[in-house]
């Protein structure tokens, strides 16, 4: 009998394990930045790929108020803000907001960061996932094209010549310059 019970213990702690080494396989190799906070912002868990960023182990940052971790610590506006991202989401609010944080290589990112909220079955917020995705490529690619568009809008409103810009599909004109405004006696 006791024989028995040792085992099926052994059994239970070798599939605990199991899962366990599951869930880290996952987590540790997801491209986001993830990790699980208690609701009052202690950090419980971080993934390697956020560890990484940023140059750290886990062992540093387990147990700190996020919000003093070295994620978030060279700013204190931003600081301040996830301090009401974790109220927020510990009162069961998705929340989401852009951040820039310093990565190891001194480089700053930009961040879209979110936080979770996790229930219980019975409906009390019992872990809060933070989540970053690194948009600072999109960012630059985004403020590149708006560089580019208002150097096109410069050109064509500098031309001595008439010019408009028409939408394809509906036929509405959507930008004309000053010169054909002029030439048309148009506003």
């Amino acid at each position: 009998q006791m024989k028995r019970v040792v085992a099926e213990r052994e059994q239970v702690e070798a599939n605990l394990r199991a899962s366990d080494n599951k869930f880290h396989a996952i987590f540790d190799t997801m491209f986001e930045f993830i990790g699980l906070l208690a609701p009052d912002g202690t950090l419980l868990e971080a993934n390697q790929t956020a560890l990484n960023a940023v140059g750290v182990g886990l062992k540093e940052v387990l147990g700190q108020p996020f919000p003093e971790t070295i994620w978030w610590r060279h700013d204190p506006i931003q600081q301040a803000e996830l301090r009401d991202a974790i109220r927020r989401a510990a009162g069961g609010e998705f929340v989401r907001f852009e951040a820039t944080h310093t990565l190891e290589n001194g480089s700053i990112a930009v961040i879209d960061f979110s936080l979770k909220p996790v229930f219980d079955h019975s409906g009390a917020v019992v872990l809060l996932v933070p989540e970053g995705r690194d948009v600072t490529d999109l960012k630059r690619a985004e403020e590149a094209l708006r560089e580019s568009e208002q150097r096109f809008r410069s050109v064509v409103e500098e031309l001595a010549e008439g010019v408009y810009l028409i939408n394809n599909a509906t036929g509405s004109i959507v930008h004309a310059n000053t010169a054909l405004l002029k030439l048309l006696a148009y506003t």
